[in-house]
């Protein structure tokens, strides 16, 4: 895995309600030399328990998070919150839900607020707009939760290009960044990365 931290897997199908791949996702976690973290449509105890059962590190949680605290708790206490990271995708200041499909109604200072309240630490921040747009981070909003929100360890995604990017989001207070397109059209090399990354 060229030195990277870990490997962060969203199923994108599950998401938008689709289907699923977890066959395909359980197979890479499998044979991944790195820890994995998994989201994407992850909304029932069975979905999570089966990706723990094949070995991720962590599962992203996004919808349920916000709209049913039941399962969510279920999900949380089953596999361990300190596995959980919660997936807050933003547009301006909304939280959006059900992948990117709905506007929640619930502002993100608003789920920070309520989601550490309730034990919750970990933290993926994608600003919907930027991310697969390769225009650069919402590194002012990365700044500025971490700032307000210490206990937040926060994960920040969307729009990451190049070293400079991970430089600006790691000084933001960000503990880790995700990287994707940047990687895959070759725009910014894995290697760089890490170093910018470690600081």
């Amino acid at each position: 895995m060229a030195g990277i931290g870990g490997l962060h897997i969203v199923d994108l199908d599950a998401a938008f309600g689709r289907g699923n791949n977890l066959e395909t996702i359980s197979r890479i976690i499998r044979s991944a030399k790195v820890p994995v973290q998994v989201g994407g449509g992850i909304r029932t105890m069975e979905v999570a328990q089966r990706l723990i059962d094949a070995g991720a590190d962590a599962l992203v949680v996004g919808t349920v998070a916000l709209t049913d605290k039941a399962i969510f708790d279920r999900i949380s206490a089953t596999v361990g919150r300190w596995r959980i990271i919660v997936a807050l995708d933003y547009d301006g200041d909304s939280v959006l839900i059900e992948g990117w499909r709905k506007v929640s109604g619930i502002k993100l200072d608003q789920a920070l607020d309520r989601l550490i309240g309730a034990g919750v630490r970990n933290f993926l921040l994608t600003c919907a707009s930027r991310d697969g747009m390769m225009d650069g981070p919402d590194v002012d909003t990365i700044r500025l939760v971490c700032q307000s929100h210490s206990e937040a360890r926060v994960f920040a995604s969307g729009g990451v290009t190049s070293t400079k990017d991970i430089s600006a989001l790691r000084d933001a207070g960000a503990f880790a960044v995700i990287v994707g397109k940047a990687f895959l059209e070759g725009s910014l090399s894995i290697s760089k990365a890490i170093t910018v990354a470690a600081g």
